[in-house]
């Protein structure tokens, strides 16, 4: 999608999401999301409750703790855009290599062309460095129990970049949790264990229904 200049921080990606609901109108709608992801889910779900039936966050990335040295030291002036100048468009193969239990298998040559090409678009490095500083998760995380709406939580064993401890973490502060950790998966489970998360997804939707 396009790269405009703007607040990507958690609440404007809320309303954005909220927003696109009224266009369609749609009163209420269950949330699917993956990795930061779920951080927008677990906001929208805040504000808006009554318009969020069920949720499932997939390699959930949501606390503070999650967020890796380098991209905590681009919150400062002059150093995140050093460091994405530098650093964002490279060692791509070596960083998905851990998203995946098995990297072989899905980083292949289309997609790490695919990806290069993304992040080569106007704007880019720009938005991804304001996404990051915009983010606040320190004093976010500490909201996480005002969720009300039941919560699915899905984590693959093998996860590098979420890990399925924050899993269990976030399953004890949700009011509303549940948390499966599916074997020989990383940070994608509805790729390497698509079966597995459909069914997780469709089964926790359904009781939705009953």
């Amino acid at each position: 999608s396009s790269k405009y200049a703007g607040d990507y921080d958690p609440d404007t990606q809320a309303d954005l999401v909220l927003a696109l609901m009224d266009h369609v109108g749609v009163e209420r709608a269950h949330l699917v999301a993956h990795s930061m992801g779920s951080l927008i889910a677990l906001t929208v779900a805040q504000r808006a409750p009554e318009r969020v039936g069920r949720v499932v966050l997939a390699g959930a990335w949501v606390y503070e703790d999650q967020v890796p040295w380098s991209l905590r030291a681009s919150r400062t002036p002059g150093m995140g855009e050093l460091i994405f100048g530098l650093w964002y468009a490279e060692n791509l193969d070596w960083r998905f290599t851990l998203s995946f239990y098995e990297p072989s298998r899905w980083i292949t040559e289309e997609v790490m062309d695919r990806s290069k090409a993304a992040l080569a678009l106007p704007g880019a490095r720009a938005t991804a460095l304001q996404t990051i500083r915009d983010l606040d998760l320190a004093q976010r995380q500490l909201d996480y129990g005002r969720v009300t709406a039941p919560v699915q939580l899905v984590y693959g064993r093998d996860d590098q970049v979420a890990r399925p401890p924050y899993g269990e973490r976030l399953a004890g502060q949700l009011p509303h949790a549940e948390l499966a950790i599916l074997p020989q998966c990383g940070h994608f489970p509805m790729l390497e264990r698509m079966h597995e998360f459909n069914g997780i997804v469709l089964d926790w939707l359904a009781e939705d229904e009953r």
